[in-house]
């Protein structure tokens, strides 16, 4: 089980605070994307062909990796504005600015961005691919 989510944030650092602990375990036993504990949100990535592709980036780990965090953070982002539940849209702008910089700038969400729809938020236009030797970094995320 990997501590994911707010939590996973403040430990290495963001102000944005929290009460859910947010974890990820992969059991493909279980069909549940969600399952819920007292206290604990708990996201099967087995569940989901994204997770699965995020569990991957750290399969050999008991950690979960600045990578991963990143696209799960544009992943939730754009269904939180999908689905309108702007409050929380607006914490996972907030998780994705803290990510952003503690990636320098060099954010990648490849696997994000095959489970994004095209009719989405065009993040190509927010997050530029890397061209040449040069990398553009974030500086702000709108919609």
């Amino acid at each position: 089980m990997k501590l994911i989510g707010g939590k996973k944030l403040q430990q290495l650092g963001s102000d944005r605070f929290t009460d859910d602990i947010d974890m990820m375990v992969f059991e493909p036993e279980n069909p549940e994307l969600f399952i819920r504990k007292p206290g604990l949100d708990i996201v099967n990535a087995a569940a989901h062909p994204f997770y699965t592709a995020v569990w991957n980036l750290d399969a050999d780990s008991e950690d979960v990796s600045l990578r991963a965090l990143f696209e799960m953070a544009v992943f939730t982002f754009t269904n939180h504005c999908e689905n309108g539940n702007w409050d929380k849209a607006d914490a996972k702008e907030h998780d994705i600015k803290f990510l952003a910089r503690k990636l320098n700038g060099n954010v990648n969400f490849d696997i994000a961005r095959k489970y994004i729809s095209a009719g989405a938020i065009n993040f190509s236009r927010i997050f530029p691919r890397k061209t040449s030797s040069t990398m553009t970094t974030c500086s702000s995320i709108s919609i």
